[in-house]
């Protein structure tokens, strides 16, 4: 694999609500990327991402997972997030080292509750999104309805980029109104044509095509002024348009595909290579202060670690975003959550192929560039933090409590505040439930997404 610069980069979350079909679309993507020449499937437990035991047990994802594949001479990291908000914390810091959500939708949902949670968490941390109504060959798809329960619930305007010819169970064809093509599946692996709109479907798509250009050009005071003066715009200037529109959370394409038949991957993989914002144009880092980490290749380096795991046969593998800098084998890095110097031992672009972590050609990167993913093996116990070359600089993580009520036994108490006897014994529950974390935390390596605090309440 090659050295990719920041500008060559893309980094994706791919989110949504449980079984919106996460996991097949990423198989469609590295398929499509030729990372792999056969595409697994969930229900036989040959993804790339879903590759653990439980996850096979309950044919769902438990955790994050990141892949990566080669499309248009570009590198598409691509984070594989679970959908249920029980594992939310393993969500949250991934999202974090995106530079765009991907948000996927069971065309026979629609906007569905974890939708609504994943994108707060969007706009917690300002992500861009794309929206990607999957699953339309299913018997009850329904793409309009889909898109209107997605324009009464979110907060970030969803513009319709492709809409279905022929939704359902032989669902092969979708009209896209950027290109104003019609693209046609011949295979259930990727296969395409690009024919002309036919006369039945030219008049919605045209009206179609029409708000788009006029989102486009509502992001941009140059291109109103094209559009009043032309009456139209050009592709590329609706890219800008959109691009603009995107990197400000002011607007949500809409694609069509279908995961598990390949339709649709390649034209959105398009259009995140062509319109997503990149490392240098994404949202910057923040640390706990509140001030940004510019994304310099020139500065010391900092990387952030949002994912740590125990490997047999390896030990410990921390996967991290370069936010500044480069990072090399051997570098020492401060550990600014506890103070100790750590060192890189290696450093390794990875994907998974039957559930074990290889790299590309059998050939590990010793270097990671500015905005890129990967994993690295370090002489010193990692978890989920900030690491820098040089100078300190927090970067704020997930904030996730679990509460649990402990009540008094005694009946009749429900009225009167905690009083020193009960404290103490709350005291005492507090230190036991610390050392529970203790050990839990060290053993699954649960990082700051578990916490533990006892608050005053009444009994």
């Amino acid at each position: 694999m090659k050295n990719y610069s920041a500008k060559e980069i893309k980094n994706i979350v791919l989110i949504g609500a449980p079984g919106s079909g996460k996991t097949t679309l990423a198989e469609a993507m590295a398929y499509e990327g030729k990372v792999i020449d056969r595409r697994g499937a969930v229900e036989t437990n040959n993804t790339l991402s879903d590759n653990t035991d439980i996850e096979h047990e309950y044919k769902r994802s438990i955790y994050s997972t990141i892949l990566f594949t080669e499309f248009m001479e570009r590198k598409l990291n691509i984070i594989d997030c679970p959908g249920s908000d029980d594992f939310c914390g393993s969500l949250f810091s991934a999202f974090k080292v995106g530079d765009v959500g991907v948000m996927v939708f069971n065309a026979q949902n629609g906007w569905e509750v974890g939708s609504e949670i994943q994108a707060r968490y969007s706009r917690e941390l300002s992500k861009p999104l794309i929206g990607v109504i999957n699953q339309l060959d299913a018997e009850k798809a329904n793409f309009e309805g889909t898109v209107e329960s997605i324009r009464a619930a979110s907060r970030v305007k969803p513009v319709i980029v492709q809409y279905p010819v022929n939704q359902g169970p032989g669902f092969n064809a979708f009209i896209d109104v950027l290109m104003m093509k019609l693209y046609r599946f011949k295979d259930e692996n990727g296969t395409r044509e690009e024919l002309d709109i036919p006369a039945e479907e030219m008049e919605r798509a045209t009206e179609l095509n029409r708000e788009l250009v006029e989102m486009a050009a509502e992001n941009d005071e140059a291109l109103m002024e094209l559009y009043f003066e032309k009456g139209t715009l050009t592709q590329d200037d609706i890219r800008s348009g959109l691009k603009i529109g995107l990197s400000r959370r002011e607007v949500m394409p809409l694609f069509c595909t279908s995961g598990k038949r390949d339709v649709g991957t390649k034209r959105l993989m398009e259009f995140i290579i062509n319109v997503a914002p990149g490392p240098l144009k994404a949202p910057k880092f923040l640390s706990t202060e509140g001030e940004e980490i510019a994304a310099d290749q020139t500065q010391p380096a900092v990387a952030f670690v949002f994912k740590s795991q125990i490997e047999p046969h390896i030990g410990e593998i921390s996967y991290l975003r370069v936010i500044r800098g480069k990072l090399t084998e051997g570098m020492e890095l401060l550990n600014t959550r506890t103070g100790n110097k750590e060192k890189v031992s290696q450093l390794f672009a990875d994907h998974r192929i039957d559930a074990r972590i290889l790299q590309p050609d059998g050939i590990y990167h010793p270097r990671r560039t500015l905005g890129d993913a990967g994993r690295g093996v370090a002489e010193a116990s990692l978890a989920r933090r900030p690491l820098e070359g040089e100078r300190p600089e927090n970067v704020d993580v997930v904030k996730i409590l679990v509460l649990v009520a402990v009540a008094e036994r005694t009946a009749g108490r429900h009225d009167r505040i905690i009083q020193p006897k009960a404290a103490q014994r709350h005291r005492r529950i507090e230190v036991f439930l610390g050392f529970v974390y203790h050990i839990i935390s060290s053993f699954f390596n649960t990082g700051p997404s578990l916490q533990i605090r006892l608050a005053p309440f009444f009994v």
